[in-house]
């Protein structure tokens, strides 16, 4: 995921949720990223900041669990923003998805949050105090074919975040998912929609910023929302059709381009009926 824009205009939003806030963890970047936030935590605030480098990929919970522990010892974190994630290199059916891409994608995207989120609530329970933030997806919302896994594991992440969010609601701690649409980042280039649809990273995270400590799950951005209702609205066999032959068709022009390319790929060009 492209982060670097989205994150830029997340800090510069920082002095207006952080007043009351002495320390929050993100987590999910690579190392030159997360040393470039560092760097501009610096730049904007004055902040105490702190680099946990973490490969949830390789790693396992309980490893996970320790070294998060460990590197938030004697902190008194605030807010937890879980934001590490990674999706299939492009779509592609069930079958077709690597083993080894297959388990990394579900220990960055489901086990990692679940992990640093056990490691950090010790914590905010003994100040009675805190706010977890997951990252989601629309992905959660509606069937995404092409891309099962995915979105399999963003399900489990609203999820998680609405049960654990009841638990520990009565102890001043608020737990939520937010979950976007499309946003205008390097991840979405190309795509050709109105700023009002696909917001720029400045007008999401002031939204993302306005809903922490209120739903358990929420879309942030207002015409996002108005997107889901209106595709909520639809039948399920109308959305289904629509967005498996949306994500066909992002595979048939890939499948083309690399056929051009390098002359092949015959055997996944049948599966999506691909002609040059």
């Amino acid at each position: 995921m492209e982060l670097q824009d989205l994150i830029l205009q997340l800090l510069h939003c920082i002095p207006f949720w952080i007043r009351s806030v002495q320390r929050f963890i993100m987590h999910g970047l690579p190392e030159p990223l997360l040393n470039w936030c560092i760097f501009e935590f610096f730049l904007n605030i004055i902040l105490e900041t702190k680099s946990i480098v973490i490969d949830f990929a390789k790693s396992s919970g309980e490893e996970i669990c320790k070294m998060i522990e460990g590197g938030i010892r004697g902190l008194d974190v605030g807010i937890l923003v879980n934001n590490a994630g990674m999706a299939y290199p492009y779509v592609m059916y069930f079958h077709e998805v690597e083993l080894e891409v297959m388990e990394s994608l579900v220990k960055v995207n489901l086990d990692a949050a679940t992990w640093v989120t056990r490691a950090v609530l010790p914590g905010m329970l003994e100040k009675k105090k805190g706010a977890i933030i997951n990252i989601g997806s629309a992905t959660s919302l509606f069937s995404y074919p092409l891309g099962a896994v995915y979105a399999a594991t963003k399900a489990y992440l609203a999820m998680f975040s609405r049960c654990v969010g009841l638990e520990y609601r009565q102890q001043g701690i608020d737990i939520q998912c937010q979950i976007p649409l499309f946003v205008a980042t390097k991840m979405v280039k190309g795509l050709k929609a109105s700023p009002m649809l696909v917001p720029s990273p400045e007008m999401y995270s002031k939204a993302s910023i306005r809903w922490i400590g209120y739903e358990h799950i929420c879309v942030p951005y207002w015409m996002h929302s108005v997107q889901w209702f209106i595709m909520h609205g639809l039948p399920d066999a109308l959305l289904d059709w629509c967005v498996f032959h949306y994500f066909l068709n992002v595979g048939k022009k890939r499948l083309k381009k690399l056929m051009m390319m390098a002359g092949g790929c015959m055997k996944q060009a049948k599966l999506f009926d691909v002609t040059v």
